[in-house]
């Protein structure tokens, strides 16, 4: 959701408005009509259904040689959703392999370049790899003000996902400079209500980081509305804006209201993405963490349980999610007095975050 259309005029980069194909009976549908209905399934939500169509696409497009810009924007699209899913390890390789077919034939338009960097950003953020995020953002951002110009919508979203990312680094003066920068824009230019949430909804995270209240809260509610009025009451775009809300009235001393908030974006999760998808299990953390904070110790556990299965049964315990989850259910512990358990978790911990610190990857070194 936060990463979706970053190139102005590139078809992969933007939610257009298309029609469900119904082929004649027996009639196989082709690619492009397989495009259109992954596409109008992204922007319903129906990530499965998009996924499957963009697999089919790809599946078509791989014996072709040399590969066409349709395979750099099936791959691109297909680790989109991927990425929206929840899902790391694929995503990085679609989002590289079509990097490397932009750089192997110059007859490809190198304007994707920045939808491809701009999202392996994002991936690199949402694992813990910061210094890689910021080089990826830093040269697609650099890229769109090359191909579209500095005022493009494009180059807006780029500075959303900086300012995501210097949030998420502690960096908060960088972080708001490049929020304000992109508001700043989507004051001077129709932008889709989507994207304006998304930046909303950020931005108010930021603001409760910095324990200003107010100004977060009514950031996320206009965002809530929008996206409401846009898209329905209960489409997955409104989970990171739900996980802001209940993160303020959590900080607030608010409770009731953190939970409340936040089985609705868990009921959201668990009918778009599925009750064993990633960010069910991150969600079910979340709640259990606030389940704690009011004494509801039982369940907690058994959410808290039910998330790390779900992480470990993904192989996602190197990221900061999975140690965040460790980190909470440890709390937990020790208010239960099962101080033993709870060291052993503050060690694993320790132990993840000091691997994610130094990580690097051979893909990265490659390029």
């Amino acid at each position: 959701m936060q990463n979706e259309r970053l190139v102005r005029g590139i078809i992969v980069c933007f939610i257009l408005t298309v029609w469900w194909i119904v082929p004649a009976h027996g009639q196989e549908l082709t690619s492009t009509e397989l495009m259109k209905t992954a596409r109008e399934a992204r922007q319903h939500g129906q990530y499965d259904v998009a996924e499957r169509n963009f697999r089919l696409v790809l599946a078509k497009a791989d014996g072709q040689h040399p590969p066409t810009i349709e395979t750099v924007l099936c791959v691109a699209d297909l680790g989109e959703v991927l990425l929206t899913e929840g899902h790391f390890a694929e995503p990085e390789k679609l989002f590289d392999r079509g990097l490397r077919m932009l750089e192997a034939d110059s007859t490809l338009d190198p304007r994707y370049k920045p939808f491809l960097l701009g999202n392996l950003g994002v991936l690199y953020q949402r694992t813990g790899q910061f210094t890689r995020a910021e080089a990826s953002l830093k040269e697609a951002l650099v890229l769109a003000q090359k191909y579209f110009g500095a005022e493009d919508s494009s180059v807006a979203i780029l500075l959303n996902h900086l300012g995501t990312l210097y949030t998420a680094a502690g960096k908060n003066r960088r972080a708001e400079d490049n929020f304000k920068k992109a508001m700043a824009l989507t004051s001077q230019k129709s932008v889709d209500p989507m994207d304006l949430a998304v930046l909303q909804t950020n931005f108010a995270n930021l603001y409760r980081i910095e324990k200003k209240w107010a100004l977060s809260e009514s950031l996320l509610l206009s965002a809530m509305h929008t996206i409401e009025g846009a898209a329905g009451t209960d489409h997955p775009s409104l989970i990171p804006t739900l996980d802001g809300l209940s993160g303020l009235y959590y900080e607030r001393h608010n409770p009731t209201d953190a939970e409340n908030v936040l089985r609705r974006a868990l009921q959201i999760q668990r009918k778009t993405f599925g009750p064993d998808s990633l960010g069910a299990a991150l969600r079910s953390a979340s709640l259990a963490e606030v389940l704690t904070e009011r004494g509801k110790y039982s369940e907690a556990e058994t959410l808290f349980h039910e998330s790390l299965a779900i992480q470990e049964h993904m192989s996602e315990t190197k990221t900061i999610e999975y140690a965040r989850t460790l980190e909470m259910f440890a709390g937990l512990l020790h208010r239960t007095k099962s101080s033993n358990m709870a060291n052993e978790l503050d060690g694993r911990v320790k132990s993840i975050r000091l691997e994610l610190e130094y990580s690097i990857s051979a893909n990265a070194l490659r390029r």
